[in-house]
């Protein structure tokens, strides 16, 4: 017969007959000591981690004396952990057998209490501004929505201990991001009947003074103008304080290339309700070489060399020259940044060699570019004139024929997600037009349009426990121009390779036209359409930045959108995501050359 621990653990039960007692005692003193606890799993596993009896255990061998103790402490700690949980009237019963060394914790948790009415209440100079009667500034009255918005424990929900106090520190950092940047927790309570179990939570936030900023400080400039530091932020003296323009200018400072650490902060102005901002910045060395030896798509095996010049001449422009030698492909470019201006404007120049080997076909294309940029938190804008020279040799007939295109260009980027180095959840959109003339020794001249889109969306899938991630991708291009007008082949459409159609080579997929051998070699098309679905998991807990990935890309090229015959791939990939972005390992499969092939990417494509 089970008896409770008050019963059984401190004092041994004798029998009448004094042999079998003893040698019930010498049975029971040679087991060894364990506990078993019988609840529901996520509260057992729980009490497992948590209890000091079990940890005892867990620790070594222990006394019979210091366990007993521990047990008899057990039922209070178990009612103390549950109450963390939610349950705050469970049913605990510790039990030891007579002649049997194990004790027993049974557990019955009973009903969870959930949070019955939250009560979000501004104090402080806040609270005064709304309760002015119909005279409340419609700003705070925004403000205050965001800041009860943020709250993530509603009505309903089950009420942890936890969840309560993140919930806290949510709306606490809401209002501490706009305007606020002093504000506390003036009170809070979490008002428990156990009867009804029901909670009413309440929290009043004390806003402190509103604050505007001052004047902005920089430390740790000595080669560089301070027009670098002071030209990239977008908000002045008097200015309402934001922690989100704070971490803007941040981003934009580090984006910037001069700096190899930044840091943006803010302290009292010495005058009341306004705070400067200090801004501390690590100086890149001036010149920098970087070689590099890779393998990609494109190029197969390769080497590089980057030169970045962050002073060019002693003047305010920054310039960067590169040299990729590949097997397939080699590219020399040049390119010329200004400093930003005051409104983030960035003038470029540059010019670009590239020889590509694709499909049987050797293109050289030459171009030079001028124009201006525009790079904020989530768009980025191009403006720029291209002069374009290409020729192009077909290896198996020796036909050459050259092209030239001078062109008016946009390009856009709209970036809506989470995280632009890993982003799991949001949209990002780029789309690029060009318009301009077109001339050629082997065809016709005019006029043209290019058009170019892709849209990528992220979502998380499933609980937090079980987590999978969507990637979903569309892109699709046009050139309009008279058929009878040559173009040079850059300006025209290809697919395959690792951001397009995974399980072919790059730019592998397009127009399939016939040499005068008989044989059949691909060109670059007038229409585009790929598109691609990726579903990917963590591999584990202990290894959250491992992911495992399964994917389906599909899409072609022609010169009409009925030529669009979409080549399928499809395979399984390897994520690293590493704190600089993600490296990716994919496996495809191509269901039109039946072959797989290995793609390797590092970054993330906008």
């Amino acid at each position: 017969m089970a008896a409770t621990l008050s019963t059984l653990a401190v004092t041994p039960m004798h029998s009448v007959a004094q042999t079998t007692a003893s040698a019930a005692q010498d049975a029971l003193a040679r087991a060894p000591l364990r506990v078993e606890i019988d609840a529901p799993t996520d509260l057992r596993e729980l009490l497992n981690r948590h209890l000091d009896v079990v940890r005892l255990l867990q620790a070594g061998a222990p006394g019979e004396q210091e366990f007993n103790r521990l047990l008899l402490a057990a039922p209070a700690q178990v009612r103390a952990l549950l109450e963390t949980e939610g349950y705050f009237a469970p049913l605990v019963e510790v039990q030891r057998a007579e002649a049997e060394r194990p004790a027993r914790i049974k557990v019955s948790p009973g009903p969870r209490v959930l949070v019955g009415r939250v009560e979000i209440n501004a104090v402080g100079a806040l609270g005064e501004a709304l309760a002015k009667p119909d005279a409340a500034d419609p700003n705070l009255l925004r403000l205050w929505r965001r800041v009860t918005n943020a709250w993530p424990l509603p009505e309903g929900s089950a009420f942890r201990v936890s969840d309560w106090s993140s919930a806290k520190a949510a709306v606490l950092a809401r209002l501490r991001a706009e305007r606020y940047p002093n504000a506390a927790i003036a009170r809070s309570e979490a008002e428990i009947n156990a009867e009804e179990h029901r909670a009413i939570l309440r929290v009043d936030l004390d806003s402190g003074p509103a604050m505007v900023f001052g004047t902005v400080r920089v430390e740790g400039l000595s080669r560089y103008p301070e027009s670098s530091v002071l030209n990239l932020k977008t908000f002045g003296p008097g200015t309402t304080y934001s922690e989100k323009l704070l971490l803007d200018y941040q981003e934009r400072l580090i984006k910037a290339g001069q700096f190899g650490g930044v840091s943006v902060s803010t302290e009292p102005a010495g005058i009341p309700g306004q705070l400067d901002v200090i801004v501390r910045v690590q100086e890149q060395s001036a010149q920098q070489l970087t070689l590099s030896l890779g393998f990609d798509d494109a190029s197969g095996p390769r080497v590089g060399a980057e030169h970045v010049s962050r002073r060019v001449f002693g003047t305010d422009w920054t310039g960067k020259g590169v040299a990729q030698l590949g097997k397939n492909k080699q590219e020399f470019s040049t390119d010329f940044y200004s400093y930003p201006s005051e409104n983030l404007y960035r003038w470029l120049v540059g010019a670009k060699r590239t020889r590509l080997v694709a499909g049987g076909q050797v293109t050289v294309d030459t171009s030079a570019r001028l124009g201006r940029t525009r790079d904020t938190e989530r768009i980025e804008r191009t403006y720029y004139g291209e002069v374009l020279y290409a020729t192009a040799l077909n290896r198996d007939t020796g036909e050459r024929g050259t092209a030239s295109a001078y062109s008016a260009n946009y390009f856009w980027v709209h970036r809506d997600v989470d995280s632009v180095l890993l982003p799991t959840r949001g949209l990002t959109t780029s789309a690029q037009l060009s318009t301009g003339y077109a001339s050629s020794t082997i065809a016709a001249n005019g006029p043209f349009t290019r058009l170019n889109a892709r849209l990528t969306y992220y979502q998380p899938l499933g609980s937090r426990t079980n987590r999978w991630y969507a990637i979903g991708r569309i892109e699709a291009g046009s050139v309009m121009a008279r058929d009878e007008v040559a173009l040079p082949e850059s300006l025209l459409f290809r697919a395959g390779g690792d951001q397009s159609v995974r399980g072919y080579n790059y730019q592998s997929l397009g127009v399939e036209r016939t040499n005068s051998k008989g044989e059949v070699v691909v060109t670059g098309g007038r229409y585009l359409a790929t598109a691609s679905a990726e579903l990917a998991r963590p591999i584990s807990e202990k290894l959250s930045s491992f992911w495992i990935a399964g994917f389906i890309d599909a899409g072609n090229a022609g010169d009409k959108l009925r030529d669009l015959d979409p080549a399928v791939g499809y395979g399984l990939g390897l994520r690293w995501r590493s704190p600089v972005g993600p490296l990716n390992i994919d496996m495809a499969y191509g269901r039109r050359t039946q072959k797989w092939r290995l793609h390797l990417t590092v970054g993330v494509a906008f």
